[in-house]
């Protein structure tokens, strides 16, 4: 009896003892019913095991998974990459111009760890689409905004605030030499601006073109026969309305009887249009035979063709020697009346149109065949295509003049200036596109009888349809006189 009392005692210590050893274990996966066989066949009854739980092997070798996120240390080459990342992103401004919106960088990181990408570059291009990742410590970008097979790579290196755009492939092969544009950080925000809607077809020829600034200057237009119609101007120094161009491998060449004749070339260079001039006329001393051009459009805006049958302008047949007829006379006259020095910049200049009205359209003083005719006609209405025509007539450059006088001018709401003038003997040059005449001109005022005496050069170019006797006023010189044209009217 006492045996079995003490066997009993020994296991209900062995017990108590386990149930101590799972519960500071943290074990809950039991199940009851009854203890594993640990070897020791001791046959209890249901009613002394009804509070065991059983522990599988498994639970009893692997402790129960904590819920809670353990944060592992960032190592130092993360840490670095992360830094790396918030020192890019921004907006940079380069040398050229403290504008960014046209000198400027702009770097976004995405959430998938790419760049969004704007690169401008002035009198260049902007590139608004280029998509950049890191790799090491520079990144590396890729743009096909200019088309599939135009595709422009580049990276960027840093250097504090300072980064650097170098250009790898696909970057401009005629337009420039250089291939790396630099600037500095101004800002941590990147101001990432839209690019244009739709793109031009950079393969294609026929379009729109702007300069620098941004004005529309050139203008190429395909013809029903296949050949092309060019116009060009240059800012500030010239232009050509009546280019033909032929497309042949890639490169389109052109010519033009206009100013002396011209003939060149255009080739597409990306966004560009690279035009070089291999012959400009009276401009063969010009040191600048090279220009570029950002496509803008598809569609050409190409002047429109001053309609001579419809003006009642008949071709001029030239003499075997020149001789300087009257109406050509009244034109050199008025404008050395008006200019020391006449030239492509007087026409350009904001005060030509007033002049040129004032000095050929509305003076009681001179008037030439042509004037007096239309003038006859129209009961001295002047239309604004008539009014075109004259400028273009007088100086072989178009400029419009819809904007300063409606759908037509009185010719007869006239005026005259104080100072009249003459030519009273000249001499002239023939040359292979005009004349070189050299003339002795006098110049009187009103209210005295005095004239002053000077000798002028005047640079003729042949225009068949002009109505001052075939011929356009290219540039005139005085030896004497006052060249601002305000203080001589």
């Amino acid at each position: 009896m006492m045996k079995k009392i003490f066997l009993l005692s020994l296991l209900c210590f062995v017990l108590l003892s386990a149930c101590s050893i799972n519960k500071d274990s943290g074990y809950a996966n039991v199940t009851p019913d009854q203890i594993e066989n640990t070897g020791n066949n001791h046959n209890l009854s249901e009613e002394s095991t009804s509070d065991i739980r059983q522990t599988s092997p498994t639970d009893m070798h692997e402790p129960e998974q904590s819920t809670a996120i353990v944060e592992m240390p960032e190592t130092e080459s993360q840490a670095e990459t992360t830094q790396i990342r918030e020192i890019y992103e921004g907006e940079y401004t380069g040398n050229t111009i403290s504008d960014p919106d046209y000198d400027g960088l702009e770097i976004q990181k995405n959430e998938d760890d790419t760049y969004a990408i704007q690169v401008k570059i002035p009198f260049l291009t902007k590139l608004y689409e280029c998509t950049g990742y890191q790799s090491e410590n520079i990144i590396l970008f890729s743009t096909s905004e200019w088309g599939a097979d135009k595709k422009v790579e580049g990276s960027i290196s840093f250097d504090g605030d300072s980064a650097t755009v170098t250009f790898t492939a696909g970057w401009y092969q005629t337009a420039t030499t250089e291939s790396s544009y630099q600037y500095y950080k101004t800002s941590d925000i990147p101001n990432l601006g839209n690019g244009p809607d739709a793109r031009p077809d950079y393969r294609s020829f026929t379009g729109e073109y702007c300069d620098d600034n941004g004005d529309p200057s050139l203008e190429i237009q395909q013809n029903e026969d296949g050949s092309y119609l060019i116009q060009i101007s240059i800012f500030r120094e010239i232009g050509y309305d009546a280019c033909i161009g032929s497309l042949e491998e890639g490169k389109m060449s052109f010519t033009s009887d206009e100013r002396g004749s011209v003939s060149g070339c255009i080739i597409l260079d990306n966004d560009l249009a690279v035009v070089q001039f291999e012959q400009i006329g009276y401009f063969e001393n010009s040191k600048v035979t090279t220009y570029l051009f950002h496509k803008t459009s598809d569609n050409p805006n190409t002047k429109g063709n001053i309609n001579y049958q419809e003006l009642g302008i008949q071709k001029q047949e030239y003499p075997a020697v020149f001789s300087m007829g009257e109406n050509l006379k009244t034109a050199i006259t008025q404008l050395a009346l008006s200019y020391d020095h006449f030239g492509q910049d007087s026409v350009s200049s904001e005060s030509w149109k007033e002049i040129f009205i004032a000095r050929f359209i509305q003076n009681s003083r001179a008037s030439f065949d042509y004037l007096d005719r239309i003038s006859n006609e129209n009961d001295g209405k002047i239309s604004v295509d008539q009014l075109n025509y004259i400028q273009y007539s007088l100086t072989n450059t178009e400029v419009d003049f819809s904007s300063e006088t409606g759908d037509s001018l009185n010719r007869y709401d006239a005026a005259s200036s104080l100072n009249y003038g003459w030519i009273s003997g000249y001499s002239y040059e023939e040359t292979k596109d005009g004349v070189i005449v050299t003339a002795d001109f006098e110049v009187g005022y009103d209210g005295t009888d005095s004239t002053q005496k000077r000798q002028i050069t005047v640079e003729l170019i042949k225009n068949p349809y002009s109505c001052f006797d075939g011929y356009s006023v290219i540039t005139i010189s005085s030896e004497t006189g006052n060249s601002d044209p305000e203080q001589q009217n």
